[in-house]
Order: C-alpha cells, then structure tokens, then sequence
C-alpha cells in the first residue's frame, strides 16, 4: 500500500498514553514525535485528542500548537477509563462511513479495548495504524492492526532494562517474504516486500534496528551478505530487490579460494553449522540452506575461512552426501531445501574427520 499521499485521521487516547509514558520513563508525553513520523506517511487532516484537560492543562498549549483538537472527557469514576475509549470509537467509526477519502486511521493508545474498533475499520477498508509504548500495549493490539509504531522508537527513547531487538529476527521475517514471493523472479518492489512484512508483523520497524528508513534496511542486509539479496532503482524512480538463489550469483571475489577445507576450517564449518541450528531452535527457518550459507558467510568474512562460496556450498554437500546433514525436504532444490542434524551427529561427525584426516 502506498500510503505517502493518503489522507490521515489521527485519535489519541490522551490518558492511556500519558500514563503510560509517564509510569515506564518517568517522562511526559510528546506530540512532535507522532506528527513527525505521520508527516512521512501522509496528511494528517483529522487530529483529535481524548482527556480530562482540566487535570492535563500543562499539556495544552504544546497540542493545540500542533493543531490537535482537544476532546473533554470527565471523568465520573475514579477510573474514568472507558469514557475516552467509547468516545473515540464512536467518533472513529463515524468519521470512516462519512469520508471515503480518509483511509489511515491512526490510534495512539495500548488499550486492548479498541480492538473491536480496528477490527471494524478494516473491515470497512481503513488502513489502521497503532502508535504506542513497547511496554504497555496489549499483542492482541499490536498483531490485529495494519502497523504498530513503537512510540519509544520514534521518541528516542532507551530502555535501560530491555534487550535491543535482535536483527536476526528482522532478517527471518524478511526472507520469509522473500521466498514466499521468489517464483515472481527478480525485481520486487521493495515497498510491497514491507508491506507484506507489516501484514505479517506490524510491529515490524526498522527504526527499532538503527536504519532511517526501508531502503538503508535492505542495503545493509545486502552489503553484509546476511540474505543473498541486492537493491536497485530503475527510470521510475522507485527501488526493486534482486534475490540471488545461489550465492554464486552475488558474490564473487579474488581474495577466497576454490578448495577443500583445511582441518581448522572444517572446524569452524562444524561450530558454525551446529551454532545455526542452535539458534534457530523452535524457529521455522531453522535449519534452512540460506541460513547455513549466511552463517558460513558471515566466518569467511571476518577472515575464520578462505574459500569461496562454491567451496562452501561443495562443503555442505559433502556433509549431505556423508549423513551429517540429513535433508527434510528432499523434493526441493538444494537453495530450497530445510536440513536437520541426525540423532548420532557427534559420532557421524567424528568419524568424518578421522577419514580425513587421520595422517596429521
């Protein structure tokens, strides 16, 4: 979907986000972040926050300065917490049947309560978007809209107390999409491989990993031989991804060798080989030939091996033919196939070395 020149109509539920902020940061909520990273995506021509403004008042100012229409919500509990929610989905649902041409509906709140309002915005067409804290929003949430926008993200905010996401993840969500699409060839539009990562994720972010944007994202995933993968652009303007089967394809280089391992290499094929499989556990991409490839890949690159990539894939065939790797799908191509270690791994493996090299 592109959704550079699309009309936004954006909802916040001024308390949840507040409080929200507030109680994992110690820090107050910020409006010029959200216009900010909503700027990139469209215009926002309905902007509309829910609250008790008589206990929000040093917030004013800064909202309205932004353009923000300032929606009282009194509070008659001492919760007061469905108020906004009902107003919100009320307003929403009759903003979407009243104008066609509004298709992003943005909703700034944590609140697994207004899942019920995404569920029908969708289903009226609406393109939804959640922007709220990591911390504090509910997964029924964050996996049932079109996008989720870390508010921590986009805000700058560190969590001290939280790992950083992990690329890897990134990366098998990727090559998921990838594959799913490879019959098309070469040349994907890079903006459909997102938005099928967002419809698969949509928490997906690559802000979260350090890029600026999309295209820095794939680049590096390219440059540094993570997935067999390289961007271009053509006359339109727009940037396409080639995805490269075989590594043969990709990468060529005169420094590696087209040999057998030494024995220190097959070592290292070994701890790589066995380090993959490790961390693939309980992934469905465990096991993957693209996986072991980039894994080897990533050895030779840092200088632990010195041979070329036929060289690898001829290594890993040599493991095929002696057992070691043990192919689940053996109806696919090699570049498609998914391996598993057998249950005597350890003594298939030692038996490999020793016919090899028992003379040293």
């Amino acid at each position: 979907m592109d959704i550079k020149s699309d009309s936004i109509a954006l909802f916040i539920d001024f308390d949840n986000i507040e409080i929200g902020i507030r109680r994992e940061y110690n820090r107050n909520f910020s409006i010029g972040p959200i216009i900010k990273e909503l700027s990139e995506m469209g215009t926002v021509v309905v902007r509309r926050a829910y609250g008790d403004w008589v206990s929000y008042q040093s917030y004013r100012e800064g909202l309205i300065e932004h353009g923000i229409e300032l929606i009282e919500r009194t509070s008659i509990t001492n919760s007061g917490k469905n108020g906004a929610d009902i107003k919100i989905a009320i307003d929403a649902v009759d903003l979407a049947l009243k104008n066609d041409f509004i298709n992003i509906f943005v909703i700034v709140s944590g609140d697994s309560d207004f899942l019920p309002l995404i569920q029908k915005l969708r289903e009226y067409g609406k393109y939804v978007t959640v922007i709220s804290g990591d911390g504090f929003t509910s997964p029924y949430i964050m996996k049932n809209c079109d996008k989720f926008i870390s508010y921590e993200t986009i805000a700058g905010i560190e969590k001290p107390h939280e790992e950083k996401k992990k690329l890897k993840d990134a990366i098998e969500l990727l090559e998921k999409v990838i594959l799913s699409r490879v019959d098309e060839g070469k040349g994907l539009h890079l903006a459909a491989i997102k938005n099928q990562m967002l419809r698969l994720d949509p928490s997906f972010n690559e802000k979260s990993y350090g890029f600026s944007n999309f295209g820095k994202f794939i680049r590096y995933i390219g440059d540094e031989c993570l997935l067999p993968i390289k961007i271009h652009t053509r006359d339109s303007g727009d940037w396409f991804l080639d995805y490269f089967s075989d590594h043969d394809e990709m990468i060529t280089s005169e420094e590696y060798q087209q040999r057998e391992p030494h024995l220190r290499e097959w070592g290292i094929i070994f701890g790589t080989i066995e380090r993959c499989f490790r961390e693939g556990e309980g992934k469905y991409t465990q096991g993957w030939y693209q996986y072991l490839i980039a894994y080897l890949t990533q050895q030779r690159r840092e200088g632990k091996i010195g041979l070329d990539q036929s060289s690898l894939k001829a290594a890993l065939l040599r493991l095929l033919e002696s057992d070691i790797l043990i192919r689940k799908n053996p109806e696919k191509s090699l570049e498609k196939s998914v391996f598993m270690l057998p249950d005597d791994y350890e003594e298939r493996k030692a038996r490999f070395m020793d016919d090899r090299f028992r003379d040293l």
